[in-house]
């Protein structure tokens, strides 16, 4: 299947942003119409309270830039938006769905045993021209995630360019608590292996998933910069997408 006309756009503009971006030194170079989608997306996604984010310049194939607590979704925007303007080692972003509590020391790690809430429920595709068992375009991906949703009566709420392939997040509507929201995670699995979906079945049930920020950087050796985006942002669905 080639890519769509309407997609094949959307792919070449966040590539020109991401390669302006570099040259520029900006970090998270978000529009303020962006910014608050981004604050609309966060609010649907994750609880709003404690989480952790990370930068990491993948270029250069260093360690991720030590971990940051942020105390709500707006500080974590605000955090990025002073961070950006003064950055001039341009980063990806990542970002932790689940919040977090402290451990015995008084200290946040990004790790299982310390999550707290979750708010939504996520897929990772990647989009891999010639590598079996993965998607070859963006439009293939989005025909089957349709054709899923359409078969479980799920409705996806966002879907992101990640920079190489689909982030895609199901809102639960409320915050819910590790222990509630890993069996669902756990069904969400299973329906998407059942389905033959081909995703990294191991992110839909890790709950201390880092995921790339909206508008943030995707900085991948070997490859033009690309901007991290909604495909349509605020309430996308996948059912529009297909032709």
């Amino acid at each position: 299947m080639s890519e769509s006309p309407e997609i094949k756009a959307l792919l070449v503009e966040a590539e020109r942003r991401g390669l302006a971006a570099v040259k520029a030194g900006r970090l998270w170079p978000a529009t303020p119409s962006e910014v608050e989608d981004v604050r609309v997306f966060l609010n649907d996604t994750r609880p709003n309270d404690k989480g952790i984010f990370f930068n990491k310049q993948e270029q250069l194939d260093d360690p991720p830039i030590a971990d940051q607590v942020f105390d709500s979704n707006s500080q974590l925007v605000s955090t990025i938006q002073r961070v950006s303007r003064n950055n001039s080692a341009v980063a990806s972003t990542n970002f932790t769905q689940a919040s977090f509590r402290e451990n015995a020391q008084g200290e946040y790690r990004r790790t299982k045993n310390l999550i707290s809430r979750l708010r939504a429920l996520w897929l990772d595709c990647d989009i891999r021209p010639g590598e079996r068992g993965k998607y070859k375009t963006y439009s293939e991906a989005l025909d089957h995630l349709s054709d899923f949703d359409e078969a479980t009566g799920l409705s996806a709420d966002y879907v992101i360019d990640s920079g190489s392939g689909l982030h895609v997040y199901y809102s639960l509507g409320s915050d819910l608590t590790h222990d509630t929201w890993t069996p669902i995670a756990k069904d969400l699995k299973l329906a998407l292996k059942s389905f033959g979906i081909a995703a990294d079945y191991g992110v839909t049930v890790s709950g201390n998933q880092p995921l790339r920020l909206p508008y943030s950087l995707n900085l991948k050796q070997n490859r033009p910069p690309k901007l991290v985006h909604f495909l349509q942002p605020q309430g996308f669905r996948l059912k529009g997408v297909k032709k």
